[in-house]
């Protein structure tokens, strides 16, 4: 360890709040493994508040993710076990765990020590910022794909494209595309056999759902929920709407905006170009669905519930495609309802202490078709 990194570590328990988030966000963005014991010993000494950026530096140092609990009373504990449990020569073998159905759309499961190929994860904090951690993307690889925000409450929902990855996220799937070719439940043979993608994703509690989405294709920013958003907006100023909210690439969306209590907008954004896909395959898919079956594409999704500038509340629920963005083109063109496969990571939702899934189940239920 050079004396320099010894002198922040050393520093940490002199440091509460925003000042210790910010040390400890320095140490990890460093990168120097000989950083993660004096890290684990703060760990078990250092007050609630700073378990959460202690543990992030640690995931990232150590590349071990363990589940933890999505109750907030019971995290600081679990957090505290789990790293004084781990060990440099502790096995990461990913593996899918308490699966359970829930008919025959949804089921629970808990993906641990996940390959992470594919997640949301803090971008680096940039030089002089307030936040030690505020902006977000969406991995593939460790590149990001998406930039998709903060997790202020009253800040827009925010989707824009940073670059395609070299090795895209549909190779995740290559092992399993044969068993989703036409999936009518989602029973356990199907979640045994999608176990390898499961797997490559982020470890943490899953809500697992077969769902048939009306959706269509947009290449126009004034067609995109991601600018209509505004026009739904009661009393908004036009010096608030911004001249181009848009992500950057074309996209699939709900044709009509979610039920609900609140207005909700679904988008399902492609992890690779949709301008540069194989018109032959896309006909060979709509031939397909023309004949009746229903070939499954898979998306990762969240939720996010926001009440913009405390004035304008309202959900969108994000996809991001894993594979299949053939399929999805073929059956938009086709004008019927899409078969996939999502998997949503509950820690990457938004809802209530009490009940994590709720805001993203109220979503499930209004929008399937």
């Amino acid at each position: 360890m050079t004396d320099d990194l010894a002198s922040l570590l050393a520093r940490l328990p002199r440091l509460t709040g925003l000042e210790h988030d910010r040390l400890v966000v320095t140490v990890e963005q460093r990168g120097d493994p000989a950083a993660i014991g004096p890290l684990r010993e703060r760990v078990g000494e250092a007050p609630g508040e700073a378990l959460f950026g202690l543990h992030h530096a640690l995931v990232r140092l150590t590349g071990h993710d363990p589940v933890l609990p999505l109750d907030r009373d019971a995290w600081p504990h679990a957090v505290r076990m789990a790293w004084a449990a781990w060990t440099p020569a502790t096995e990461a073998r990913p593996r899918v765990e308490d699966v359970e159905p829930l008919g025959d759309d949804r089921a629970r499961l808990v993906v641990a020590d996940g390959r992470g190929v594919v997640g949301i994860d803090y971008d680096p904090t940039p030089p002089g910022s307030t936040w030690p951690r505020w902006f977000k993307s969406l991995l593939v690889g460790g590149s990001p794909l998406y930039g998709v925000g903060s997790d202020c409450g009253t800040c827009e929902t925010t989707l824009h494209l940073i670059g395609w990855p070299e090795r895209p996220a549909a190779a995740l799937s290559q092992l399993v595309r044969k068993r989703l070719g036409d999936v009518t439940a989602l029973d356990r043979d199907v979640l045994d056999a999608v176990a390898p993608l499961l797997t490559g994703l982020r470890s943490g509690h899953y809500l697992a759902a077969l769902a048939d989405l009306d959706l269509e294709l947009v290449n126009d920013p004034a067609a995109s929920w991601c600018l209509r958003r505004h026009e739904l907006r009661v009393d908004e100023e036009p010096f608030d709407v911004p001249e181009v909210d848009w992500p950057g690439t074309g996209h699939l969306q709900l044709r009509t905006t979610v039920p609900g209590v609140r207005p909700t907008f679904a988008v399902v954004l492609p992890s690779q170009d949709l301008a540069a896909v194989d018109p032959r395959t896309v006909a060979a898919h709509t031939a397909r669905i023309a004949a009746g079956e229903r070939p499954t594409a898979v998306v990762t999704a969240w939720v996010e519930d926001r009440d913009v500038r405390m004035d304008h509340p309202e959900r969108f629920f994000v996809g991001v495609i894993l594979d299949g963005h053939h399929k999805l083109v073929a059956y938009a063109r086709h004008g019927v309802p899409a078969r996939v496969l999502l998997l949503c990571r509950v820690e990457d939702s938004w809802g209530p202490p009490a009940d994590r899934t709720a805001f993203l189940r109220a979503v499930l239920d209004s929008m399937v078709g």
